[in-house]
């Protein structure tokens, strides 16, 4: 399990990547979301779309051991 305390405000403001493009290298992903944003995923079309924050929801990202056993039925998000 990680954990990635907030970004303060004056860091939010300054468009500052925490992680460059990237997939987990688990099974599943959870994003419980809150109102911060900033999230992007990439679609099968290579197109980087922002993953608009809903709050009380949760994003769900496929990891790269998930990928490997469904032998690419279910690949990898490529986030940033």
């Amino acid at each position: 399990m990680l954990y990635y305390p907030p970004v303060k405000d004056d860091v939010r403001d300054s468009h500052v990547a925490r992680f460059g493009k990237h997939t987990d290298f688990g099974t599943i992903t959870f994003l419980f979301q809150d109102n911060s944003g900033g999230m992007e995923v990439k679609t099968k079309s290579g197109e980087w779309i922002h993953a608009i924050p809903i709050k009380d929801t949760v994003l769900v990202l496929v990891g790269d051991l998930l990928s490997v056993w469904s032998n690419g039925l279910y690949p990898a998000t490529v986030s940033k």
